[in-house]
């Protein structure tokens, strides 16, 4: 079996859907799948690309729209990791372009794969098709290692992790931010990611206000990440249904609580197995913030993931539905 993987990178920075693209690739090559991975933010050159390689492949797996119109005309089975339906961002100059897509993927696109049920419910409310579910994996070794603190800290730190957009919604965490602050003057926020949205990015700084103790620190790499995790106290993630999934995740590997909000699309999963704390509003998160018992069992949460969300996991399910549309 060999796998052409096709991903349309949106931003410039490295994010969650290229490292799902990274570790899937890791593993294939890991179990003697061939595959190779055409990535780019230009959609011809993907198509122009998957046009020359698609006959050498068996499977075309195909992440983030729109690298699916790259996988048409369709030689070869195809497999779509779909980690959000490009509906969440549509205006109206895309509509007609998404509804060929979704005719294209009802008729032709063999599987779609989606990480949670919140995802398999949505994908298939808009596209009239069942996906499987094969959530993502997490590096449980990495984000558990133990690293020398970013900053010297002696006040209590709200963290954030994820870009700064809407659907992240800072403006949340900085309202949480000021509701605590008159019980812990000495408190700060910290907005950790890339900014791609000039916009929403002036009405976070305009809600800042030019106060030191909210601090954007822009892009990280994984590695500052960690150590950002290891340094606060508690991570905020008041995200609307879109992204944002491994975050969570990451930080209870690294040891501290979490607040998810309940639009998070890894809700269920964080409910179930009792991962964290799901918040509705500013009360809420300040609620669970201010909790003294915010503290229980994270080992058990720690190890939970590392039990059940793993990449060698996640790349089994995906081989599982690679075989069963090439009929291996």
């Amino acid at each position: 079996m060999k796998v052409l993987i096709i991903h349309y990178a949106k931003f410039n920075n490295w994010s969650g859907a290229e490292l799902v693209v990274s570790e899937l690739q890791k593993y294939l090559t890991g179990v003697g799948v061939e595959n190779h991975v055409i990535q780019s933010n230009n959609p011809i050159y993907l198509l122009k690309e998957s046009l020359r390689l698609s006959h050498s492949y068996d499977i075309i797996n195909i992440h983030n729209f729109p690298a699916t119109f790259a996988a048409f005309p369709k030689v070869k089975p195809i497999v779509w990791m779909c980690n959000e339906p490009p509906e969440l961002f549509s205006n109206i100059w895309r509509k007609p372009v998404e509804a060929i897509h979704r005719f294209l993927v009802r008729k032709l696109v063999d599987k779609v794969v989606v990480a949670d049920n919140f995802n398999a419910e949505r994908f298939k409310s808009i596209y009239g098709k069942k996906p499987n579910i094969v959530p993502y994996g997490v590096d449980y070794n990495f984000w558990s290692m133990e690293s020398q603190h970013l900053f010297e800290v002696r006040n209590p730190v709200l963290l954030q992790v994820g870009t700064v957009t809407p659907y992240k919604n800072q403006l949340e965490s900085i309202k949480v931010f000021e509701a605590l602050l008159p019980k812990y003057p000495g408190m700060e926020l910290w907005l950790a990611g890339p900014a791609p949205d000039p916009k929403y990015l002036d009405k976070v700084k305009n809600a800042i206000n030019g106060r030191s103790n909210i601090k954007l620190l822009g892009h990280k790499s994984p590695y500052a990440i960690r150590r950002l995790y290891n340094t606060c106290d508690v991570l905020l993630h008041p995200v609307g249904p879109q992204g944002g999934w491994l975050v969570p995740f990451e930080a209870i590997c690294a040891g501290i609580p979490i607040i998810v909000s309940s639009e998070f699309t890894g809700v269920d999963l964080i409910r179930e197995n009792n991962l964290g704390s799901i918040a509705n509003c500013t009360f809420d998160y300040c609620r669970y913030a201010n909790s003294k018992n915010k503290q229980v069992d994270l080992e058990r949460r720690a190890r939970w993931v590392k039990e059940n969300l793993t990449w060698d996991r996640f790349g089994e399910g995906m081989v599982k539905i690679f075989k069963e549309v090439s009929h291996e």
